[in-house]
């Protein structure tokens, strides 16, 4: 099974499990639509007599879609509460990606270019320690586990050894999935500014996350594997509207999360360096809250 599924179903179950009567707490249901992208580049000598990077590949996946996510949090009490979340994009919406080879010893202009059509899935899972520091405000810790995969079909090549060309790929059924995972910390508050309504605000950042790329290159039969360490940092700003005279509040916000790597490798060469695993989501998000 797909981790991205797994992970979703670990919150979904999770949430069951934790949302009965005689339970307290509070349960957040809502969506974010979320758009961006996620970027990867090698670089990598192109004779064996340089040690230095002589050339560069880089994939680019535009990403569009629709998050749906849960939290569920304990009693919170002045020692602290627990908070486990997740989200889950079935499916990201069709858009064109992009493929570029680079030989700087020829200079700056693309060697290979070619484009595809690119969707996939995507979903995170967030478990956090919550330690309150004044009146709505506290610092919490925990662990975040983000996934995307990405699926490439109908190439078009345009570019082939510096020579404009018009060459599809009709077969191309290829993947690449990418992964950060890793511990964070990070601060919120929520100050209240009337009776009913409260702005609400957080930012977390991991400065350690471990990073893992894997592609299936399918016209080529090559089966690859990044892996290098990153940071993730995620922050949301929003306005929470509790409802009078119930237990029950909406928030409308939005939310950026950016994730990179320092560096990396691939398997397939001690030559080539993994120097960019960059994605970027940003967008607005609504969610409903329920205590009880």
């Amino acid at each position: 099974m797909n981790q991205v599924i797994a992970a979703f179903l670990i919150v979904t179950s999770t949430l069951f499990l934790l949302t009965n009567p005689g339970n307290a707490g509070q349960l957040t249901l809502g969506s974010w639509q979320a758009q961006g992208s996620a970027l990867w580049r090698i670089a990598f000598p192109l004779d064996d007599s340089i040690t230095s990077a002589s050339g560069a590949s880089e994939l680019y996946y535009p990403q569009q879609g629709t998050y749906l996510t849960a939290r569920y949090e304990t009693l919170q009490t002045p020692k602290g509460y627990f908070s486990i979340d997740g989200g889950y994009m079935q499916k990201l919406h069709s858009q064109t990606g992009t493929d570029t080879d680079w030989n700087y010893s020829q200079g700056q202009q693309p060697w290979y270019y070619g484009q595809f059509q690119t969707d996939g899935t995507s979903g995170y899972l967030t478990v956090n320690w919550h330690k309150p520091t004044g009146t709505g405000q506290e610092i919490f810790y925990g662990y975040t586990y983000q996934n995307s995969n990405f699926r490439m079909t109908d190439g078009l090549y345009t570019i082939n050894n510096y020579q404009p060309v018009n060459t599809p790929l009709p077969a191309l059924q290829s993947s690449y999935n990418l992964t950060y995972q890793g511990p964070h910390i990070g601060t919120a508050v929520a100050k209240k500014i009337s009776p009913t309504l409260a702005l609400t605000g957080s930012v977390s950042y991991s400065p350690l996350a471990a990073v893992r790329g894997h592609g299936w290159w399918n016209l080529r039969e090559l089966d690859f594997v990044h892996t290098g360490l990153g940071q993730m940092v995620d922050t949301q700003v929003g306005l929470r509207y509790t409802l009078p005279k119930t237990t029950g509040s909406f928030t409308v916000g939005y939310r950026y999360q950016y994730m990179d790597i320092y560096k990396g490798e691939e398997n397939t060469s001690a030559t080539i360096t993994w120097d960019k695993a960059a994605t970027v989501q940003h967008g607005i998000y609504v969610s409903g809250e329920y205590h009880f």
